[in-house]
């Protein structure tokens, strides 16, 4: 009896420390944990390959590039000189003073495109409208030294004030300035009456 206890004494020895030593081997292969160094070099590479906040995505670049150079293209705002359109004093007396023009005559404005700044009249094509509708006719634009009298004008055949009806009308002198002179507007009212036309044609 006492052989065979010994022996499953020793038996049972064996097992425990065959555990034992399984258990050590696996334990030894575990590698071992990365420091926090390590960690955070991982952390800082992280943030600096990803994309900052601040960049603007290619297509908005180009947008903002574009919208700069069209910008600076028309200059700075205010930079344009002040201009005035209107009609000329004296070959426009009729206008000025309220005389009627009568339907089935020829009818004339004539335009002064001044520089307020440089005080002193300017070229430039301007836009004439009566009643807010182009008018007809034949529109002239002054070139050189002929500006300096006036811009242009416009004519208006007997045809074209058969057209229009009897009583008040608008017409609008419109310059749309340019890169060095600003817009400016003339509007006036002017009659249009039935009263046959004298033998010589009204003209402004």
């Amino acid at each position: 009896m006492k052989k065979i206890h010994v022996v499953c004494v020793t038996l049972i020895a064996l097992f425990l420390s065959s555990l034992v030593a399984g258990c050590t081997n696996s334990a030894n292969q575990v590698g071992p944990s990365p420091s926090p160094s390590s960690v955070g070099l991982i952390s800082q590479h992280r943030m600096t390959s990803a994309p900052s906040s601040n960049t603007l995505p290619p297509s908005q670049t180009v947008a903002t590039k574009r919208a700069s150079s069209v910008a600076s293209g028309r200059g700075a705002p205010g930079a344009q000189l002040r201009t005035t359109v209107a009609p000329e004093s004296n070959a426009d007396s009729w206008l000025l003073t309220g005389v009627p023009v009568h339907r089935g005559s020829e009818m004339r404005v004539f335009t002064e495109l001044y520089s307020l700044s440089e005080h002193k009249n300017i070229c430039g094509a301007v836009n004439y409208y009566i009643d807010d509708r182009a008018a007809g006719g034949d529109w002239h634009i002054s070139k050189g030294d002929a500006c300096e009298a006036i811009s242009g004008w416009l004519r208006l055949y007997p045809a074209d004030t058969m057209r229009l009806s009897r009583g008040l009308h608008t017409l609008k002198i419109d310059y749309l300035g340019n890169a060095k002179y600003a817009p400016s507007q003339y509007v006036a009212r002017f009659t249009i009456t039935d009263k046959a036309p004298s033998s010589t044609a009204i003209s402004a």
